[in-house]
C-alpha cells in the first residue's frame, strides 16, 4: 500500500533553522525554484505571478520532471546533495549544444514556496506519469508530504502552486532581479505572465564595455548580479559565442575574488572572436597563445571596469585605516601624510588581495619608520643662517628639490609640535614633572642654539653618574629613577650633554664642549642665588676632576621667571652661565621655526599640508579627542 503522508523527523525549530538563510529573503526564494529548474535542464520557466496579495502562483518548467520513487527519495530529505546522484553539469531531454552547470548542492531550494505560504503544491511528470504531492509546515515533524494521486500524462516538467500570503513582491521587482541572474545563458528563458525576461528589463543594471582586439569589437556587458545568493558561480565572467553559453569563469580566475564588491556583478562578453578555438563539447576554448592572448586582453579590459567600481570602496578603507592611525598621523608634517595616503594606494593596487587587517598592520609599520626618519642634514645646512637673510636662505632653498623641501617641512612640523608639548608642560608650574621633561629638552637640544643640530651631542651618563656622587651629600643628589643620565636635585633636575674632542688620528681627546640643562621646579625664580648655585655645581665637577679647565660649558638654568643676566665666569671664561624663562626660549625657538617654514612655502611654493585627499578629508574631520 502507497504511504499517502510522509515526511521528515525533524521539528518545525530545526527546520526553519536549516532554511532560514533562504525563506528569509523572498528575492532569495524565488532564485532558489528557478534554480531548480535550470539544475533539472530545463528550457523554459514559465511563471504566474498576481498582481496583489492573496494570488495564486505558479511556477512551470520544461526539465526533466521526476517520477513518484523519485520524489519520494529526494523530497523529504532536509539537505540533498545532488552530487551523490548526480555530477556538476546538467543533462538535457533533447540535444542541444553548450555546457550547463548544476547551481545546487545541498538541496535546501526545494522549500522555498515557505518563503510565501505555509503549503504548497508539486506536480511533476516523467516516463507518461504526472504525480501530485501537497507540502504544508507541521510542528512536529517539520513539514509534511500528502500524496494527492497519480496519472498518465505526457512529456515532462515540473509545477510548483501556492497562494501568496507573505513576502509579496510586484512581478516587475521579480523580473529585473530574475534577469541578473539568468540571462547569462540565451538558451534559458524566463517568463512572468507571460513575457519573456529580456536584457531590456534589466538595463538600469547594464554597462556596455567595447573592448577593441585585432581590429574587432568585443562587446562585454556588465550586470550587478545582486545580493541573493552567496554562490560566486553566479558572477565573474561568462562568454556567449555562436549564441551559446561558455563555462563561466570564476572570479578568482580573473581577479581577486576575496574583494566582495567584485563579486557583487557579472561580466558577460558577447562575441564570436574565438569561435575557431571552442572544444569539441562547445564547454571551453582550446588553449592556443591566441586563446591566452585575447582573453588576457578581454579581462584586461574587465579589471579596468573592476578597478572603478572598486576605487570606492578602496577610498572608504583607506580612510578608515586613516582614522585609526590619526594620532599619529597628526603628529607628522604634510609630506610624510602623503607618503602614507600614497603608500595605501598604491598597495591597493598592487596586492589586490590584501586583506584590510594586513594592509592596516603595513600602515602602521611605514608610520613607524617615516617617523624615526629625519630632514635634520638639511636643516642643519639652514640653522646657521639669519632667517632674515633671504638672499643666502634663498640659494639654499634652490638647490633643493619640492620633496627635501617637504623633508624640512616634515621636521620643522615635529620641532613646532614639540616646542608646543614643552609649552604646555612648562606653563604649569604646580604641575611641572621635572623628570619627565627632561627627556623632552633632551629631544629639542636644538632650541638652544645651531651648534646643537649636531648628533653628536649626547647625554652624557658617566658624568651624570660622577655628578651625582660629587653632588649626593652637600645637595642631596640622586640619579633619575627614570633616566640614570639624570642628576635628581631637590629642587631641579640636571641634564648633562656633551660632544667629544678628537685628535687628528681621529681619536678621542675627552670632551670638547658641555651643555649643561638644569630644570627649576615651576614657581621657582631665577635669581643670583639660583645662577651661584649653577656655578658651584660646575666647580664641585672641575675640582673633582669629571671636567677638564680647558672644556666649554654652556649651562642653562629654566625656571618660571628670572631676575638676573647671564656671566661668563671660570678662569679662561670658558663656561656661560645662561638664565632663561621657558616660555622665552621656547617662543624664540619657535618663531625661528615658523619663519623658516614660510620661507620654504614661499620659496618652493609648497604648503604644509597633505596633498590626498583621503588623508587631507580624513583629518579634516572632526573628532571627540578635539573637543576634549
Amino acid at each position: 500500500m502507497v504511504q499517502q503522508t510522509f515526511g521528515p523527523e525533524i521539528t518545525e525549530r530545526a527546520f526553519n533553522e536549516n532554511i532560514h538563510h533562504i525563506i528569509s529573503d523572498p528575492f532569495n526564494a524565488i532564485i532558489e525554484i528557478i534554480t531548480n529548474s535550470w539544475d533539472a535542464g530545463a528550457e523554459e520557466v514559465s511563471i504566474t505571478w498576481p498582481s496583489e496579495p492573496g494570488g495564486e502562483v505558479i511556477f512551470e518548467d520544461d526539465g526533466e520532471g521526476m517520477t513518484e520513487v523519485e520524489f519520494r527519495e529526494i523530497w523529504p530529505k532536509i539537505s540533498y546533495s545532488r552530487l551523490d546522484f548526480k555530477d556538476k553539469e546538467v543533462k538535457f531531454r533533447r540535444k542541444r549544444e553548450g555546457y550547463r552547470e548544476a547551481y545546487g548542492k545541498h538541496g535546501k531550494g526545494r522549500h522555498s514556496p515557505f518563503s510565501f505560504a505555509d503549503s504548497y503544491l508539486v506536480e511533476t511528470w516523467k516516463d507518461g506519469k504526472i504525480s501530485r504531492f501537497k507540502m504544508k509546515k507541521d510542528k512536529n515533524t517539520g513539514f509534511k508530504i500528502e500524496f494527492l494521486g497519480i496519472e498518465s500524462k505526457e512529456g515532462n516538467g515540473t509545477k510548483i502552486s501556492f497562494k501568496v500570503n507573505e513576502n509579496f513582491r510586484e512581478p516587475l521587482e521579480i523580473k529585473k532581479e530574475m534577469g541578473t541572474r539568468f540571462l547569462t545563458d540565451p538558451s534559458f528563458i524566463i517568463r512572468i505572465n507571460g513575457e519573456k525576461i529580456k536584457f531590456d528589463d534589466v538595463d538600469e543594471y547594464l554597462e556596455k564595455i567595447e573592448c577593441k582586439i585585432d581590429n574587432e569589437i568585443v562587446k562585454i556587458l556588465k550586470m550587478k548580479s545582486g545580493e541573493r545568493s552567496k554562490d560566486t558561480r553566479f558572477r565573474g565572467v561568462t562568454w556567449i559565442t555562436r549564441n551559446i553559453r561558455i563555462k563561466t569563469t570564476v572570479w578568482d580566475d580573473v581577479l581577486d575574488g576575496r574583494i566582495d564588491e567584485a563579486r557583487h556583478y557579472a561580466y558577460v562578453v558577447y562575441s564570436d572572436i574565438l569561435k575557431d578555438e571552442l572544444n569539441d563539447n562547445l564547454s571551453d576554448f582550446v588553449k592556443s597563445d591566441r586563446t591566452e592572448r585575447i582573453q588576457n586582453k578581454v579581462y584586461d579590459c574587465i579589471r579596468e571596469s573592476v578597478n572603478k567600481i572598486m576605487a570606492s570602496k578602496r577610498d572608504e578603507i583607506k580612510k578608515s585605516i586613516i582614522k585609526d592611525n590619526l594620532i599619529s598621523i597628526k603628529e607628522m608634517s604634510s609630506s610624510d601624510q602623503d607618503d602614507v595616503g600614497s603608500f595605501i594606494s598604491e598597495l591597493q593596487q598592487t596586492r589586490t588581495a590584501i586583506k584590510t587587517i594586513d594592509l592596516k598592520a603595513a600602515t602602521e609599520t611605514f608610520i613607524n619608520i617615516k617617523k624615526s626618519k629625519s630632514g635634520s642634514k638639511f636643516l642643519r645646512q639652514l640653522s646657521k643662517l639669519d632667517p632674515d637673510d633671504i638672499e643666502s636662505l634663498s640659494k639654499i632653498l634652490d638647490e633643493w628639490s619640492v620633496k627635501e623641501a617637504r623633508v624640512v617641512l616634515d621636521l620643522i612640523h615635529s620641532r613646532i609640535e614639540l616646542i608646543k608639548e614643552l609649552e604646555l608642560k612648562t606653563s604649569n608650574p604646580k604641575a611641572l614633572e621635572l623628570e619627565k621633561l627632561q627627556p623632552l629638552f633632551e629631544e629639542g637640544l636644538w632650541i638652544f642654539g645651531p651648534e646643537y643640530e649636531s648628533i653628536e651631542f649626547t647625554s652624557n651618563k658617566s658624568l651624570a653618574t660622577v655628578a651625582c656622587s660629587l653632588l649626593g651629600k652637600k645637595f642631596e643628589a640622586t640619579e633619575s629613577r627614570l633616566r640614570p643620565d639624570f642628576v635628581v636635585l631637590p629642587d631641579s633636575t640636571i641634564g648633562i650633554h656633551s660632544c667629544d674632542k678628537f685628535n687628528d688620528d681621529g681619536e678621542s681627546e675627552g670632551i670638547e664642549k658641555i651643555l649643561f640643562l638644569e630644570l627649576k621646579r615651576g614657581g621657582l625664580k631665577i635669581d643670583l642665588d639660583e645662577r651661584m648655585q649653577v656655578e658651584k655645581y660646575i666647580n664641585i665637577l672641575i675640582k673633582g676632576g669629571a671636567i677638564s679647565k680647558e672644556t666649554k660649558i654652556d649651562a642653562y638654568v629654566m625656571g618660571s621667571t628670572v631676575v638676573c643676566e647671564k656671566i661668563d665666569v671660570g678662569e679662561k671664561k670658558l663656561i656661560k652661565i645662561i638664565p632663561v624663562q621657558y616660555h622665552s626660549i621656547l617662543s624664540k625657538a619657535d618663531k625661528r621655526l615658523l619663519n623658516l617654514r614660510k620661507k620654504i612655502e614661499e620659496v618652493k611654493k609648497i604648503k604644509d599640508e597633505p596633498t590626498d585627499n583621503a588623508v587631507r578629508e580624513t583629518l579634516a574631520q572632526t573628532t571627540l579627542e578635539d573637543h576634549e
